[in-house]
Formats: structure tokens, sequence, C-alpha cells
């Protein structure tokens, strides 16, 4: 059974999603503690094998008690990890039928996009699913494929980089985001990061129109602007959400960060500690101007500028959520304009 599993497996479970959902985790990280888990399931079920016992497997995936532990008192990101590494251990027939039966029960739906992308499926969903964000994934992975291209351009037209979209068209586009409830996803992400400099400065002087304080300023360095970092640390203590002011900018600026404040500093401070919080403002804007030449107009994701190649070590240095952004944007950079890849009308 599941709950079986999650009990057995309870810590392992927590730091496996503690280090998934923090921006200040590495990926590489996140990949030790799934090992760690790997192993430890592996040698209790030899020894349950060598006890005659049934060993725990995809059988002890089960929707109705999904659906109990789903209301139950259990972390959601715990348990999306629990489901998530079961659902891994399937072959990919079997996975893509769980997978996409998970999405078609409408209790499970919650749990739907975290087990995706925990498992990296998303070229199994079925065309019936309509969830933008799952949708932008399982296209970019399908880009050899014709009618994919057309479909994805015709979803997400931004990306179509053979066209030339007026101001006018780029504010349209951001609202009809908003206003689908895409503000805090990858789609989200990737729209801005794909913009000119003067796009996103469009951009940036009507969002404080429609969103509110913290999710404006957040806006501005999704898009990669680091010259904004240090207004989003001069209005740190004010806010009254830091957590999220504080996670825009490790995403931004990944372990670039450390050499502007402490790395504890950071963690307290993205914790609440209002002590910390006053000190990460001290200590970044003391240790800002050493390092802001550096950064002059420079837009990046993880400290990383957007014209870098990343490789395997520069993926394993960046956070779980991150590293899925990074692979649509490198995707979205092999995207040739419509007329090359398809062949001029």
């Amino acid at each position: 059974m599941l709950s079986v599993f999650v009990d057995r497996f309870y810590r392992q479970l927590q730091i496996l999603s503690d280090a998934r959902v923090s921006p200040f985790s590495s990926h590489g990280y996140y990949a030790l503690c799934r090992q760690q888990l790997t192993k430890e399931y592996w040698l209790v079920n030899q020894k349950n094998r060598t006890d005659g016992k049934e060993a725990d497997g995809v059988s002890a995936l089960d929707f109705g008690e999904l659906s109990e532990l789903l209301v139950s008192n259990l972390d959601e990101s715990i348990l999306s990890d629990a489901a998530a590494f079961l659902i891994n251990e399937m072959g990919d027939e079997q996975k893509a039928e769980y997978i996409n039966a998970l999405y078609f029960s409408e209790k499970l739906q919650g749990l739907f996009k975290g087990v995706v992308d925990i498992t990296g499926s998303h070229h199994l969903l079925s065309d019936a699913v309509s969830d933008k964000e799952l949708r932008l994934s399982k296209l970019m992975g399908m880009t050899n494929n014709e009618e994919s291209i057309h479909e994805l351009y015709d979803c997400f037209p931004w990306l179509n980089r053979s066209e030339q979209h007026s101001s006018d068209a780029i504010l349209r586009m951001f609202t009809d985001l908003v206003e689908e409830g895409l503000l805090d996803t990858k789609v989200m992400s990737l729209f801005l990061l794909v913009l000119t400099p003067s796009q996103l400065n469009v951009i940036g002087n009507v969002a404080s129109n429609v969103l509110s304080a913290e999710d404006a300023l957040c806006v501005l360095v999704r898009g990669g602007m680091v010259k904004h970092a240090p207004l989003i640390n001069s209005v740190l203590a004010q806010s009254e959400t830091p957590s999220i002011l504080l996670r825009a900018l490790r995403n931004l600026l990944g372990s670039s960060l450390d050499n502007l404040v402490e790395f504890d500093v950071q963690l307290a401070a993205w914790q609440g500690e209002q002590s910390a919080i006053k000190r990460f403002q001290q200590e970044f804007a003391l240790n800002w101007p050493k390092y802001e030449d550096d950064f002059a107009n420079q837009r990046v994701i993880s400290g990383y500028p957007l014209v870098s190649k990343f490789n395997g070590a520069s993926k394993r240095a960046v956070s779980f959520s991150n590293l899925l952004l990074i692979d649509l944007f490198t995707a979205q950079q092999s995207l040739q304009p419509v007329e090359e890849t398809l062949g001029a009308a």
C-alpha cells in the first residue's frame, strides 16, 4: 500500500521533497537524495523477498488511497514525490496509462502536474490534456514534427521568431497569460525570457497596473534583468511576502547570490526570520557595488547568462524548478523561424 511506502520512507521522501521545492537546493543535490531513496527502497525490497514477503512496487499505487492521502495531513509535495517515485518504476506504457488516468481523476488533478514534472513524462501525455504549462513542455519535445510546430506556434505565438510583434501585441499576450492564471508558471517565465529588453521594459511599465507590487517586481527579474535586483532588495523588509521576492532573487542569481549575502542568511530570510531579512538587505547593499559592473546589462537565469551553453555541470548546479525552465529555454533557442523549419509557403 502507498501509505506503507510513505511511512517506511517518510524521512527520505521529506528530504527529497525539500530538495525539489527549495530554490536554495541544486538539482545535483536533489539527484543524490533520489539516489539514496532508490538505494534504501531496493535494500528493503531485497529483504522482503528474502523473508518471503511481497515487495513494495507499482501495485502500491491505488487511486482511492491516493485520494485519501491527499486530504490527510500529509504534505502534498511529499505525496507527489512518493507517487512519482513509484510511477518511475513503471515501464513507459504503464506509466503513460497511469499518468493520463491521474489527469482525468478530478480528485487527483492537484497532484498531476507535480508528478509529470518530477517523472519527466511530458512526452507521454494524451492529446486530451489541455493544461497549457504541460502542453508547452510536451510540444517543446516534439519540434521535429511539423504538425507539432504548427500547434506550438498556434498556442504560443510569442515563440515564433519569424513574427515581429508590436508592443501592443506583446502587452495583449502578457495580459492574456495573466488572465488565464498562468502568472506563476513556466509559461510566463519562458515568455518573459524570450522577450527583448525593450519588450520586457514595456511589460515592466504596465505590470504594476495589473499585478500586486511583489508580482510586478518578480516579473522584471523573471525576465533575467539583473539590474532590477537592488530594487527587490530595497523593499524586502516592507513586503508582506518576502519569501516570494527572495525566491525570485535566488532563481535569478543562483549561487552568485552567495557572493553578495551569506548562504545561511539567505536561507533564514527565506524562512521568514525578520532579523535575517534585515541582515540580508544590509549585506546585499554593501556587496552589490563590487559586482554591479559584472552584471551590467546582463540577462541571466540561475546566475548564468542567457547566451550560455548549459552543460551537465551547470545543470547540476541549478535548482530543480530552474532546470525545467532552462530545458524549455534551450529548446526554444533551437527553434528555427517557422519559414526555415517548415519551408517557405
